[in-house]
Parts: structure tokens; C-alpha cells; sequence
């Protein structure tokens, strides 16, 4: 059964979408609109109907979790919110020490993912923000964790071999 929230949401969309209507009947988009909020509406039920929340709350702990255990030096802080997650990326794990500002080492990384076939957004103060799809399989977290370990501990060496 859904939630009031989850209701409310639907009527206040459905009234939203019925207000744009009236308003655009006479410019003939109104049949325009009203596939779109059918689409609107049938996406709402496939988010409840799937309980995609909560699948993107498990799969994301599942992936913080991976990712800390690849226990790499230059991994300060992995956190996120369903399927939304961010890495620090630091010089010393242990004093949390920085790299320095103009040493872009998230960029690099991130470079070095994308040569790996993995898309990773570099941050300020070398943070990585990663985002997969919540459709994403056991498989894919893997192969996911393990270009994105390669790539970070590639650009760690180079840095430190500097």
C-alpha cells in the first residue's frame, strides 16, 4: 500500500499536470501532456511497484562496502546515500594528509578510469563521485571496483614515483 508521502506526491502531480493542461488546451499540447503525465504516473508505480528506494540503499552500502576493502593507501573516506557515492582520495591514508593542490590527482584518476571504461567524476579536494545505474549486477559491481582500484593505485605510483 503506498505511503501518504507517496500519494501526496502523485496528486500534487497529477493536479500540476492537469493545471498545464487547461492552460495549454487551447495551443493543442494538451494530448501531448497528457501522455507525459501518463508516463509520469506509470513511472511512480515502477519506482513502488520495484521498491527501487531500497534497492539503491542496499546496493549502495554494498559498494562503499567493496570499495573500502580494497584497502588502497590513497582511499581516505568513502561515503555516499543510495546510489550516490563520493572517495577521498588522499596522500596518506593514516594522517589524512592531502595531495597538493595543483598535483590533480582525482583527475588523473579519473582519466585512468576512462581509458579503463569506467566514468568517474573528479571532485574538488580530489574527491571522486561515482553514480552506477541502481540496475546494476553483482558482475558489474566487480568488474566496477576493480577499474576503479586499478586506476587509483596506477595514479598513486606515478604520483609517487615523481
Amino acid at each position: 500500500m503506498p505511503s501518504f508521502e507517496k500519494i501526496e506526491v502523485r496528486l500534487l502531480l497529477i493536479n500540476l499536470l492537469t493545471k498545464m493542461m487547461f492552460c495549454l488546451w487551447q495551443t493543442r499540447l494538451s494530448a501531448v501532456l497528457a501522455g507525459q503525465a501518463a508516463a509520469a504516473i506509470a513511472n511512480l508505480d515502477i519506482v513502488e511497484n520495484e521498491n527501487i528506494p531500497d534497492q539503491a540503499r542496499v546496493k549502495g552500502e554494498l559498494l562503499r562496502e567493496k570499495i573500502r576493502a580494497l584497502d588502497l593507501p590513497a582511499i581516505g573516506e568513502v561515503r555516499g546515500i543510495g546510489m550516490i557515492n563520493g572517495v577521498q582520495l588522499v596522500k596518506n591514508r593514516e594522517t589524512r594528509e592531502k595531495f597538493e593542490a595543483n598535483a590533480g590527482f582525482a583527475k588523473r584518476v579519473s582519466y585512468l578510469g576512462w581509458e579503463n571504461g569506467l566514468i568517474l567524476r573528479p571532485l574538488i579536494d580530489d574527491g571522486l563521485q561515482i553514480s552506477p545505474s541502481v540496475v546494476i549486477t553483482e558482475k558489474q559491481f566487480d568488474e566496477l571496483v576493480a577499474k576503479l582500484g586499478a586506476s587509483i593505485d596506477q595514479a598513486y605510483q606515478e604520483y609517487c614515483s615523481k
